[in-house]
């Protein structure tokens, strides 16, 4: 009997069955939760670093706003004892002429004053508004809001023959204004200077139906309605007064200046005669800005006032002169 063998070869068996599988690529997770974690490490830290540099910029500004406190509390002090001496130490020497119309204010009590102005100061406490510090932190630019008391009379009698009413008393008003001030940084304390250039900004010039107003640009938005209120009492002078002859095409130009010492120069009655064609009166920044309407509404009452006394003289003037260029 015969038995049947069934013979196989390597090659005829299916290593399919045998074949190892090919090893699993990694899963991506983990790497990506790595760099995320990475990621949200490093910006942690860069979190924590930037806070601790604004806490000490924020430590080293605080430390200079109080060294400039300090300097215009010693100059609150000088004004309440009349100490020009100790004014003195506080003024900054980079420009003499500034430093020499400062100490004329202070001397005719116009530091702080506006009595030229028709404002009084008030012997309250000045308000420090806001302290700026540069980021070099070598000068800084500070608010004070001063008071100021300002008397209006009472409305006047119709005819006092034909009544026995009692005229009405003055009334006090009372104006806040803001002052500008500019501190730089001195070898032994912050020191009261004057403004750079950049801080005014570009002349401009604006013009009304018989004023030109010429302006610093930083002063523009109470300059223009300054100029609104001159114009308008000029015009008013020139159409019902009688003894006010306005030549056809005749301006009055006015510039508001920015040199302290035109503070002084408007307290004097000569400064109404000055042959100058230009008409300089303190710009708003150097008299005090208004916080309110009520005190615009006397600024501007104050600032027309003066342009409508020098406009009688300069159009008596020009009367004389009838080649005379307007404006």
């Amino acid at each position: 009997m015969s038995k049947n063998f069934d013979w196989t070869t390597e090659e005829d068996q299916d290593w399919e069955e045998y074949r190892p599988s090919p090893p699993e690529a990694p899963s991506p997770g983990p790497r990506w939760r790595r760099w995320l974690l990475l990621l949200f490490l490093a910006l942690l830290v860069g979190g924590i670093l930037a806070y601790q540099a604004r806490r000490e910029v924020s430590a080293v500004t605080a430390d200079v706003q109080a060294d400039i406190l300090s300097s215009q509390a010693l100059l609150e002090q000088a004004k309440e004892r009349d100490d020009l001496e100790m004014f003195t130490t506080i003024l900054s020497g980079r420009d003499a002429q500034w430093t020499v119309a400062q100490q004329t204010l202070f001397q005719r009590g116009l530091l702080w004053d506006r009595q030229p102005f028709g404002l009084n100061l008030l012997p309250t406490e000045a308000a420090v508004i806001s302290v700026t510090v540069s980021p070099d932190l070598q000068s800084a630019e500070m608010l004070v809001e001063r008071q100021y008391a300002v008397a209006q009379t009472g409305d006047p009698l119709p005819d006092a023959r034909e009544t026995m009413t009692i005229p009405s008393p003055p009334t006090t008003e009372t104006v806040s204004l803001l002052l500008p001030l500019t501190f730089r940084r001195g070898e032994a304390r912050w020191l009261l200077a004057p403004p750079t250039d950049d801080y005014w900004g570009n002349w401009r010039q604006a013009d009304g139906h018989y004023i030109t107003l010429i302006y610093p640009q930083r002063d523009e938005a109470v300059a223009l309605r300054l100029l609104s209120e001159m114009d308008a009492q000029v015009k008013t002078l020139c159409r019902f007064e009688p003894a006010a002859n306005c030549p056809g095409g005749w301006q009055l130009l006015v510039r508001l200046d920015t040199d302290p010492a035109s503070l002084t120069a408007v307290t004097d009655p000569q400064n109404l005669l000055d042959p100058n064609p230009v008409f300089d009166l303190p710009t708003p920044s150097l008299v005090g800005l208004p916080v309110d309407e009520t005190g615009y509404q006397i600024l501007a009452q104050a600032y027309a006032g003066k342009v409508v006394n020098r406009a009688i003289v300069d159009v008596v003037a020009f009367a004389g002169q009838p080649t005379r260029a307007g404006g």
